[in-house]
This record gives C-alpha cells, sequence and structure tokens, in this order.
C-alpha cells in the first residue's frame, strides 16, 4: 500500500502544477486590471484641544431668577471683562506628581495665589462635523478638585459632588461628556462653562500651583473623543498601576504568613508578618480605589492613609524585633 500511494505522488505533483499554472493567468489579469486603482481613505473623525482663549473669573455665580441656573453658564452673559487664559502646556511640561504630559500651572500660580473656593471658564468654539455625527467632549485630565460642565447654559455632568454645603472632591480622573444637539447641522455654535471647586486644603495635597486645569479639554467627532478619553485613562493607569501589583502580591503574602500559624502557634512572628503584609497590601488597594472612580473621596483616602502608613511603620519596627531579638538583652528598646 505505502508503494501505491508513493507511485502516485509524482501524478499528484504534476496535477497540482497544471492547476496551478492554469490559474495563473486569471490572477494576474485581475491584478492588472485597473492598475491605478486608490485605496479609499475616510477622513473627518478627529478631536483638537481646547487650549483657549478661555474666559476665566475667581468666584462662583449669581442664580439667574428667570432660569434658576447660573448667570455665568447662560450663552448671552457678557464675558468681555473677564481674564484671559491660554491652557496650551509648554514643551515638556509634565505633572510634578504623577509625571502626566501636557500639564499648566492652576490659578494659583495666574495672580489668584491663596484663593480657594469656585472659578469659572468659559468658551465660544463651534464645531463642524459631518451631517449625522455628534459631537463630544473629553475633559482635562488633571484638575483641581472637582467640576460641573455646562453646555448652552444645560448641566451636562461633571466630577464630584455638589450636593452638600462643600463638593466632595475625588482624585481627578478622565471624563468623557456627549454634547448637545448631536447629529444637528454643521456648524453649530456651543457655548461651554466649566465651574471648578477648589478645596482648602489643596495648597497642602494638590502640589504647588492647585486650581483649575491643568491640561485643555479635547473636543470633536465623538469617536474620535472617546479615543482621545481611553488615552487619557491609558496615563492614568500607566503610574497607578503598581498600586494593584502591590495590592495582590503582599496579599498573597499575608495569606502565606498567616497559615504558617497552623504550623507553628507558638511564634508569633507569622501574625505580626501576616499583618504588615495586609496593611502594605491595603496601601496599594487605596491607590487603586482612588484612581479607579468615584468610590473613594479624596478626605477619605487620606484618612486611610494617615492611620494605614504608621501602624505599617510600628509593624515593621515589631517584626524586626521579634525576628533578630530572640537572645538579646531586654533592656536594648
Amino acid at each position: 500500500m505505502a508503494r501505491r500511494l508513493s507511485g502516485l505522488l509524482p501524478i499528484f505533483s504534476l496535477l497540482l502544477l497544471a492547476r496551478w499554472a492554469a490559474a495563473q493567468p486569471e490572477h494576474a489579469q485581475a491584478a492588472t486590471a485597473q492598475p491605478g486603482s486608490p485605496e479609499r481613505i475616510t477622513l473627518g473623525q478627529a478631536a483638537v484641544p481646547l487650549n483657549g482663549p478661555w474666559k476665566f473669573h475667581i468666584g462662583d455665580s449669581p442664580i439667574d431668577p428667570r432660569t434658576g441656573q447660573p448667570l455665568w453658564a447662560e450663552p448671552d452673559f457678557d464675558d468681555s471683562n473677564w481674564e484671559t487664559v491660554d491652557l496650551t502646556p509648554k514643551q515638556g511640561a509634565t505633572d510634578p506628581i504623577a509625571g502626566m504630559p501636557g500639564y499648566v500651572p492652576g490659578w494659583t500660580a495666574r495672580g489668584h495665589a491663596g484663593d480657594w473656593g469656585y472659578a469659572w471658564y468659559r468658551i465660544r468654539v463651534r464645531v463642524d462635523v459631518p451631517a449625522g455625527q455628534s459631537t463630544a467632549l473629553a475633559g482635562p485630565d488633571i484638575f483641581d478638585d472637582a467640576f460641573q460642565l455646562f453646555a448652552n447654559g444645560s448641566l451636562l455632568g461633571g466630577f464630584g459632588n455638589f450636593n452638600s454645603r462643600q463638593p466632595i472632591a475625588y482624585y481627578s480622573q478622565p471624563t468623557m461628556f456627549i454634547l448637545p444637539n448631536a447629529g444637528a447641522a454643521s456648524g453649530s455654535t456651543q457655548v461651554l462653562a466649566f465651574r471648578f471647586w477648589l478645596a482648602s486644603n489643596a495648597f497642602l495635597l494638590d502640589g504647588p500651583d492647585p486650581g483649575g486645569m491643568h491640561g485643555a479639554p479635547d473636543i470633536g467627532e465623538v469617536g474620535a473623543v472617546r479615543l482621545a478619553y481611553q488615552a487619557k485613562w491609558l496615563n492614568l493607569i500607566r503610574p497607578f498601576s503598581a498600586g494593584a501589583f502591590v495590592a495582590i502580591v503582599f496579599g498573597l503574602l499575608a495569606l502565606m504568613a498567616f497559615s504558617l500559624l497552623f504550623f507553628d502557634r507558638s511564634d508569633s512572628v507569622y501574625a505580626w508578618m501576616g499583618l504588615l503584609f495586609l496593611l502594605t497590601a491595603a496601601d496599594g488597594g487605596i491607590l487603586i480605589l482612588s484612581n479607579s472612580g468615584q468610590l473613594l473621596s479624596i478626605p477619605g483616602g487620606n484618612l486611610l492613609n494617615s492611620i494605614i502608613d504608621p501602624l505599617s511603620d510600628a509593624t515593621w519596627v515589631i517584626v524586626w524585633w521579634i525576628w533578630f531579638g530572640r537572645g538579646i538583652s531586654p533592656r536594648l528598646p
């Protein structure tokens, strides 16, 4: 049987070679039928940074008695006497805390040193997009401390909790908003107004120049803005991804240390080591919770860190003392 199959191999090879040769002219004709046919590329989906010029005013807006909305958010409000702010970053400027690119100083470095509380940014933009497409805006990825966004006088959303007397701030994260009149005719004008809140303790926690936007928002077609929004999340994840590694690794180490108590309950060092690893894992978990959503506010995260960090330092001392302190004179402490 093997000889029969081996004898048929040359025949099968000739048949395949003949079929391939017969097919070549057809392929060649198809390839040369349209020698100059171009690739079809569709353009027009883009997002650009809103560097400005922005109109800026320190303080909070009065309420319009007619609409019940902030007067400074209305599209026909006259802001010609406001300050002008440019959010174009300097070449190579980075965030002094996390090292993120495109950083610009806050309002405390622009003539308002020591001013905390509310402040407003306003800008008029005209966005031309193809018919049937939507317009969106990706908020600044670095800001202090909370904000609300208004478009043509209507509140679109924001970042932070504004339901209390003083807004509750969270660590800044990327945001995205679909602008009104989605799918409307090209050339519609949008009046965008940001209402920012800066906490009084920001001068201790938010770096040397807190206040407002530390980078320009991006505006454009919704698909392109979504890509910019995702890129901002990647820039945020990179510097803080070590927190997830710390939480997982030291959480597993804590389980391993506590499991050693089943083999030797007489040695307390295993319990202290487990507690130390657990506190270290919690420290990494706080970093992730603080930067992955509005789950842990800035005051809450600072409170937990103020508790965990000194406990972790004290536990380190106890672990090393128990591990190396056997046989040492009790007077040494």
